[in-house]
């Protein structure tokens, strides 16, 4: 299998040399709140999660059309998204099979890509009535 040797971050925040792990705040499920540096395979993935910790959103990196959802508040227009490729030695995919990697260590910057929330419209949408409910129902259990 052909090892990895670059992955993405998307942040609304400018960040320095090495992106260091969080804890992540995602409690829907054991693999995605962990304290660690989270990061995908897929550039335009990264590029949604850019929009994303302001406002109440989520995604799945599977889908075809792949957008992030707004569960209540839209994404606040008008300010500098950060993708960053990153070394990826330290990554682990998980879960397997789900363009999801995270590492335990910090995470080396090798080059960024800057956007504002304009530049990003079509990777973001509100969600709907059903959707909302769903949310709502499923943090609430």
């Amino acid at each position: 299998m052909k090892r990895i040797k670059t992955l993405f971050y998307g942040s609304r925040f400018e960040i320095k040399d090495y992106i260091k792990p969080q804890q992540a705040t995602d409690k829907l499920s054991s693999e995605n709140c962990q304290n660690g540096v989270y990061a995908t395979d897929i550039f335009e993935v990264a590029k949604g999660m850019s929009l994303t910790g302001e406002q109440w959103a989520y995604a799945n990196y599977n889908d075809k059309d792949f957008k992030i959802i707004f569960v209540e508040e839209p994404p606040t227009p008008s300010i500098t998204r950060y993708v960053y490729e990153i070394d990826a030695k330290d990554f682990i995919e998980s879960p397997k099979g789900s363009h999801q990697f995270v590492s335990f260590k910090p995470a080396k910057i090798l080059k960024v890509h800057t956007y504002t929330t304009e530049d990003l419209k079509d990777y973001w949408r509100q969600a709907i009535k059903e959707e909302r409910e769903e949310m709502y129902k499923r943090h609430n259990s």
